[in-house]
């Protein structure tokens, strides 16, 4: 906080902690990109953190992303977010002797094979994936398709995809 009595910065000094945030957007090439993972490598001192959290829209500019709030994601956890852009921020807070985390990396994904948007990967995702597979079709970075995000659909997707199936045999609700 900064005061007129604080003309020698003492508050600073002694009672705010270190915050540093870094800020990134990806594109996932599509609108309405399903995005679903955000993981990262930190090491943090005792009381230290690393935070992230994210947003997404389809349009980057201050009326679309810049207008949405952020929401803390876990780390290797999964959440739901829709927009072809998202922006990831990590906002590292020093404990009180002034010791920052370091954040190493952070790795952003898509969320793949739930084609339908309806919580759960069954036989009519894999149905989906399977006809797009029989032309090795090329597609966008976060095409929920892509299991293997190499930008084209193949068997090894339809593989990857139906071993993520979340009832037994793949079954429709």
């Amino acid at each position: 906080p900064y005061t007129y009595s604080d003309a020698s910065g003492f508050a600073a000094r002694n009672i705010t902690n270190d915050t540093g945030t870094w800020t990134v957007v990806q594109d996932g090439g599509i609108s309405g990109a399903k995005w679903g993972k955000v993981s990262w490598n930190e090491t943090s001192p005792t009381g230290a953190s690393v935070v992230v959290s994210v947003r997404s829209h389809d349009d980057p500019g201050a009326l679309g992303l810049g207008s949405q709030a952020f929401a803390p994601v876990p780390n290797g956890g999964n959440f739901n977010a829709m927009g072809r852009y998202i922006q990831v921020q990590a906002r590292l807070n020093a404990n009180v002797q002034s010791q920052s985390p370091t954040l190493f990396d952070v790795s952003v994904a898509s969320k793949v094979c739930d084609l339908d948007g309806d919580g759960d990967v069954d036989r009519n995702d894999i149905s989906a994936i399977a006809a797009a597979a029989k032309t090795n079709m090329s597609v966008a970075f976060a095409d929920p398709r892509d299991a293997d995000s190499d930008r084209i659909v193949t068997v090894r997707d339809v593989r990857a995809c139906t071993l993520q199936c979340t009832r037994p045999q793949c079954a429709t609700n």
